[in-house]
């Protein structure tokens, strides 16, 4: 009996806790869960030798990434938005110093880029990396304002390489297919200097469909690269010799 009436405060408090409202904290998140990267249709030199970057960064066509995080006390003591390639064809190929992976076109690479709210272009490429092959695209110590700011929007930019042999259908260009789930972003949140990061749900990355050409005189770089069309998202546009 006397068991019972010790076990009594223990029943009042758990049961008193069910009508306590529970105790919150920051949370921050993905506006999206998925992105298709879209660039216009481009032309290279077809004597570039193997290992050459073929392109400039050439910008997404899209409005990027928005990232949200509702400043609810207490607020996390540091944050970070974080790439991780996940197709990454066995080792990747780095040239200039960048990691490049395969298209879906034999013979071409590509690695993409991400600038967070007007800071750095970053790329993988070894360092900044959050563990694998993965890059640190900015951090709240590089960028205070994500402490404070209740919006981020990422930025993608593209660069191509050419890594082997080119086949192309006619002599002049050659199609591919998209790309899904190429990579993933998410933002983490570490509550105190001794704690993990904590990801949120990822945003899935998929490049769409590219058409390539060659031209006879010159590279293309980015600011020359060719879109009568005017493409939309998901729909590159044409190309011309």
């Amino acid at each position: 009996m006397k068991s019972v009436f010790r076990l009594l405060p223990v029943l009042f408090l758990l049961a008193l806790s069910g009508y306590l409202p529970g105790v919150r904290a920051e949370t921050c998140r993905a506006n999206i869960g998925q992105t298709t990267v879209n660039i216009p249709n481009i032309k290279y030199l077809p004597t570039l030798p193997v290992n050459t970057q073929m392109t400039s960064a050439m910008a997404d066509n899209g409005s990027g990434i928005p990232f949200s995080c509702d400043l609810q006390l207490p607020t996390a003591s540091a944050k970070r938005i974080v790439y991780k390639q996940l197709k990454t064809g066995g080792s990747p190929v780095v040239i200039n110093g960048q990691h490049v992976y395969p298209s879906a076109i034999d013979g071409i690479g590509y690695s993409l880029s991400f600038q967070c709210a007007g800071g750095p272009m970053r790329a993988i490429d070894g360092s900044h990396s959050a563990g694998g092959e993965s890059v640190v695209v900015c951090d709240s110590a590089m960028l205070p304002a994500l402490m404070t700011q209740q919006q981020t929007t990422v930025r993608i930019a593209v660069t191509f390489y050419k890594t082997g042999t080119v086949q192309l259908a006619d002599g002049t260009h050659t199609n591919s297919p998209s790309l899904p789930q190429v990579g993933e972003m998410t933002i983490e949140q570490q509550a105190s200097g001794s704690a993990s990061y904590v990801a949120s749900a990822p945003v899935s990355i998929d490049m769409a469909a590219l058409k390539r050409g060659h031209r006879q005189q010159r590279q293309l770089s980015g600011s020359d690269v060719d879109d009568p069309g005017h493409s939309g998202h998901g729909k590159p546009g044409g190309v011309s010799r």
